[in-house]
């Protein structure tokens, strides 16, 4: 059990990470003329597609699942995986990326709080202060503590908070969906599947999809970007995600996965010239310190 709990604080890790390179892909996608919307119904759909025939090939029995499970899987992809790709957008737009970010990582809190009602988790003074540390590194890596953050609007920090909830969500009925004998990869495919009809509804009906497709099928640098979001941006973390999430449970996981903030931060530094600074550093030392903590286990008392 404990192999399996360390392999599962892994796969989160590395989710975590990949998750975390999601600038520099959208970043250069816009560059090329697509909207944040298209971009997100690209990468849902790719990864559908690429997932779908991944399943049909090697883990077909894994596609079947109680009908309780399937729900719990949809619901998973509607709430966690289409609000993440739009609503979280809107929530840059009205409160900057910097407290979109934060407000986004208060989804362990709601991930322990949930968990402790749902799955009867404890929650320990250890994941509490777990809780604080990664928030509190997550609130300097992403350049909070600068104070350019003057005119936020209140609705934003509402949608911002929601979008916390949402993500927070995706790790909860995936829980559930695997307690109802569902198989991480058969979770992740209906998770996908509900999610890309519903981005692409969504992209067409705001006059998006022509644009997204036309530039998709006409350049080879996007059609290479949007492929390899989908295969490093989607479908590979949310496989091991809820795989993580299977062997150390949704607020353990939720912590960990903090990692994509650091990892983001990294990469617009390297890639796109943005400055870290002392305190961000510190930030990132913060949330790896509050990742050591949580996987340290406590030594079995000699009888």
């Amino acid at each position: 059990m404990k192999n399996k709990k360390l392999m599962g604080s892994i796969f989160v890790l590395i989710s975590g990470v990949l998750w975390g390179h999601t600038c520099y892909f959208s970043n250069n996608l816009s560059d090329l003329g697509m909207s944040k919307s298209g971009i997100g119904m690209l990468r849902l759909c790719i990864s559908f597609i690429l997932m779908l025939v991944y399943m049909l090939i090697f883990h077909r029995p894994k596609m079947k699942m109680p009908p309780k499970a399937l729900v719990f899987s949809i619901l998973g992809g509607l709430i966690g995986m289409v609000t993440c790709s739009v609503v979280y957008f809107y929530a840059i737009e009205m409160t900057g990326a910097s407290v979109a970010a934060v407000l986004m990582y208060t989804a362990p809190s709601f991930t322990i709080i949930i968990s402790r009602f749902i799955f009867k988790e404890v929650i320990t003074v250890k994941k509490l202060i777990c809780l604080m540390l990664a928030f509190l590194g997550s609130v300097m890596v992403s350049g909070l503590f600068n104070g350019n953050q003057a005119n936020v609007q209140i609705v934003g920090i509402l949608i911002g908070v929601f979008v916390g909830l949402c993500y927070a969500l995706y790790g909860i009925f995936s829980s559930l969906a695997m307690n109802n004998k569902a198989e991480p990869e058969g979770v992740t495919l209906y998770a996908l599947t509900a999610s890309s009809v519903a981005m692409l509804i969504f992209t067409a009906c705001i006059g998006q999809l022509p644009l997204t497709v036309d530039i998709f099928l006409h350049s080879k640098k996007a059609f290479a970007l949007a492929s390899g979001q989908a295969i490093f941006n989607c479908v590979l973390p949310y496989i091991l995600f809820t795989v993580g999430v299977k062997y150390t449970g949704p607020s353990n996981a939720s912590i960990m996965s903090t990692t994509e903030l650091v990892v983001a931060a990294m990469i617009g530094a390297v890639s796109f010239g943005e400055r870290i600074g002392i305190i961000g550093y510190t930030g990132i030392a913060v949330v790896i310190l509050s990742i050591v903590i949580l996987n340290i286990e406590k030594p079995l008392k000699k009888k």
